[in-house]
């Protein structure tokens, strides 16, 4: 079922989507309420509402009675770097297995190609394919031999931005309607599902988007294949009250898990109906072991709240028999004015308060439970955001290129920012950032590199070498995590630092611990760029309590 407009603007980034117009497809709250649906088929961008209050998290999971022995879809996912996922592993199919796997439909995912990734959260089954990086309409035809060498029932298309402003020309919209044919050639049964070029985060900004008559030319595309007699859709990937310019995307381009959800969401409300359909009785299907019970680590959890980017405490599941096919979980809180969980059962204060967050075994929907308590508010002194907002005047590099989440050093060395605000943050404060480097692209002789953040004599310095983080104070390294590969992936580093004790966080949560003496810090912020290759820098971010 549909996610309600409210909901959907508050929505964890990492939810299923609740689009599923299957009727086996389990939706609560986090608090145990029935969950609300509504329907939309606006074909234009949705108005966002300014004013929302949280609700509580919403959920949806596959009910145990949905495993039945039927026939097991083969579906193609084929697109740019949307769908195999840029910094998010696998794109939107995560989400879209998620959610289709919640609706009731049997199915895996195949194709020739891979992330170079594995996307850790997909049983086997369903992490067979992951899209192509980069492709545009023109490759997928050239290489359309390769792409559906292989049997397959259902097609989700995500093409088109790459091709920009050409796409509105008639040689890319031919090589589309092409690619269209030569799938119906290969299985004249298939189900093909087209989705729209999404919005960026820019055309979410503008409501606009330069791909706006290549999508109606698809959903051309679309109507006359179906006049036909195929079984064809398109999917308005704009039409959605969710889509947010600071919420949805990991960078300008590529969405994070809530622009994945989003996708999902739209993708699978057309889907789902009929592949359902075509779930018909197989007595050849076995069925997967579902799991037995569900645990966490922890029974109750204490947070200090935070105003914008705070410090979390890792929430473990454990899904019992290990054996089971689909071990995912989902998470939810019951009331988000006072704590957030992510997808991987981080949780991070937001207000003063109690709430329960509650992780569900996707399939079947079994529960367990933390109430988490949120006391003291911390202030913010310096939020530097990915296009500026609220952030002080800064001198050295070109503040420019901080905009919309972007400064790119190049080839270069030594771009470096200072805030021209004086950060006054006592003795309890915390530093953090959110970057990502493009280090695995680039020879080996050249990852190595710094990239740091300093208030003061403390120092919050992340490594393009070995995918490690450190803290140090006066030139002293105080304490350093690291994972031994290459790459800064969109990644939260943060320190917090209480009266002498250091407290490294990587996406919020603790990874590392130092002692230092205490000590009041105060001083502009300063950026300093030493990896030589391109870095974003999402945001910047300075609280004291």
């Amino acid at each position: 079922m549909k996610r309600t407009i409210l909901f959907a603007l508050c929505a964890a980034l990492i939810l299923t989507a609740a689009g599923c117009a299957g009727s086996g497809t389990g939706s609560v709250s986090s608090d145990g309420s029935q969950a609300v649906s509504a329907a939309s088929s606006r074909e234009e961008p949705a108005s966002r509402e300014e004013e929302y209050k949280p609700l509580a998290d919403k959920v949806s999971f596959r009910p145990a009675d949905a495993n039945k022995q039927v026939r097991r879809l083969k579906i193609l996912p084929v697109g740019d770097s949307l769908c195999r996922g840029d910094g998010t592993l696998s794109g939107w199919r995560y989400q879209t297995f998620r959610a289709l796997y919640a609706a009731g439909v049997t199915f895996e995912f195949v194709g020739p190609f891979s992330s170079g990734n594995r996307e850790y959260r997909m049983p086997e089954r369903y992490v067979r394919h992951a899209g192509k990086s980069g492709w545009k309409v023109e490759d997928v035809l050239n290489n359309k031999e390769t792409i559906f060498d292989r049997e397959f029932d259902a097609v989700f298309l995500m093409l088109g931005f790459n091709d920009g402003p050409y796409s509105s020309g008639t040689l890319v919209q031919s090589n589309y309607r092409a690619i269209l044919d030569y799938i119906f050639e290969r299985n004249p049964d298939a189900a093909v599902f087209c989705m729209g070029v999404a919005p960026s985060r820019y055309n979410v900004t503008t409501g606009t988007t330069t791909h706006g008559a290549f999508n109606q030319k698809i959903k051309g595309f679309c109507e006359e294949l179906a006049a036909q007699g195929k079984t064809i859709a398109y999917v308005n990937t704009w039409n959605s009250t969710e889509w947010d310019p600071d919420t949805c995307f990991g960078d300008n381009v590529h969405f994070n898990e809530k622009g994945n959800a989003i996708v999902a969401d739209l993708l699978v409300s057309k889907a789902a109906p009929v592949l359902l359909e075509r779930n018909v009785a197989d007595s050849a299907c076995v069925l997967p072991a579902s799991p037995g019970s569900i645990t966490l680590d922890k029974s109750v959890l204490s947070l200090v709240a935070h105003a914008t980017y705070g410090e979390g405490a890792q929430l473990t599941a454990t899904v019992s028999p290990s054996d089971a096919e689909i071990t995912s979980v989902v998470w939810g809180s019951s009331d988000r004015n006072v704590a957030t969980v992510d997808e991987a059962g981080t949780v991070r204060g937001v207000g003063a308060g109690t709430c329960t967050v509650t992780a569900y075994t996707l399939d079947g929907g079994l529960s367990a439970a933390c109430t988490v308590t949120v006391t003291e508010d911390k202030r913010d002194v310096l939020a530097f955001t990915s296009d500026m907002k609220d952030a002080a005047e800064w001198s050295g590099a070109d503040p420019e290129q901080f905009k919309l989440g972007k400064y790119y050093s190049g080839a270069r060395e030594g771009g470096s920012l200072t805030s021209a605000q004086t950060v006054e943050a006592t003795d309890r404060f915390r530093l953090s950032a959110s970057v990502r480097s493009y280090a695995y692209n680039i020879p080996e002789r050249e990852k190595t590199g710094v990239l740091s953040f300093s208030l003061g004599g403390l120092t919050l310095r992340v490594h393009g070498l070995d995918y490690a983080c450190s803290v140090l104070l006066d030139g002293r390294e105080i304490c350093r995590y690291e994972r031994g590969r290459y790459g800064i992936d969109r990644i939260e580093y943060g320190v917090i630092y209480d009266r002498g004790a250091v407290t490294l966080t990587r996406n919020g949560v603790p990874v590392a611990t130092g002692k230092t003496e205490s000590r009041s810090f105060s001083g502009p912020v300063g950026i300093e760029d030493r990896i030589p290759n391109q870095t974003m820098i999402r945001f910047v971010n300075v609280a004291a309590w």
